[in-house]
Formats: structure tokens, sequence, C-alpha cells
């Protein structure tokens, strides 16, 4: 009984010591910081009051990416709103078929993240917003 219970103890702290120096070999690296593949923004100009705008495909590599968005209301002009739809390539616009919905109804900056890799767009729509953007990040 006590070579079982020696025999436990032994192949719990191997367990635990494997667990502590896992990942520490010389060829690890640190991860690398997301880089910007694509942004979308719109202006006053294009979009007076409310407007909507569709981006072209950007392509996510990744499993995990997040999308940036920040957004400055109109002078004096009530609430805003930034709806952002994202949809996978095989969908149509206004499709029931998407990925997520970004809703903004301050400022920002907001961040939301994903986790599907894939060929991805999006479209925009605003209510009292005088500029807006949206950056993709992985």
């Amino acid at each position: 009984m006590k070579r079982i219970l020696l025999f436990l103890i032994l192949v719990g702290l191997l367990t635990v010591i494997s667990m502590l120096f896992a990942g520490c070999g010389a060829g690890d690296s640190q991860p690398s910081s997301p880089s910007l593949i694509f942004s979308l923004s719109g202006s006053g100009d294009e979009i007076v009051g409310v407007g909507q705008k569709t981006s072209e495909l950007f392509h996510i590599t990744q499993r995990e990416w997040y999308i940036e968005s920040m957004c400055e209301p109109l002078d004096q002009a009530g609430p805003i709103t930034l709806l952002a739809t994202i949809y996978p390539e095989s969908e149509s616009v206004n499709s029931m078929n998407f990925l997520d919905v970004i809703q903004m109804s301050s400022n920002g900056p907001d961040r939301n993240y994903f986790h599907e890799k894939g060929n991805f767009y999006i479209k925009v729509i605003v209510f009292n917003v005088k500029n807006w953007t949206l950056d993709i990040y992985q």
C-alpha cells in the first residue's frame, strides 16, 4: 500500500514539474503583436445623419481576431448608433446568416473579439455619426 501511495505522489510531483516547465524551451518566442489587416471608415460627407456602407472582402488566417470600432457623433444630433454586421463570404448582405453584429451607442473606442477563420465583409449602418472607423486586427 505504501508503494502505491509513494508511486502516486511521485507521478503527481512529476506532473506538476512538467507543467511548470512546459513551454520553456530555447525555441520558444514571444507571441507577435496583432497586425492591422483591414480598415473601413466613413465620414459625414458620405453619410449625413443616416447612412450605410459595405466593405470589400477581407481574409482572416488566424483563429482569434478583433475589430476596434470608434465613432464621433454629429454636433447636437442626439443619440448615435453604429451597427456593423459581419458576414461570411458565402452570405449576401441582409442575410440572417451573419457571424456577429457590433453595436455602438457611444464614442468608443470599443473592441470585439471573434474566433473564426475565413473571408468576411462588413455592412455598416450609422445614425447621427460624423466619422467612424472599424479596424480589423489579427
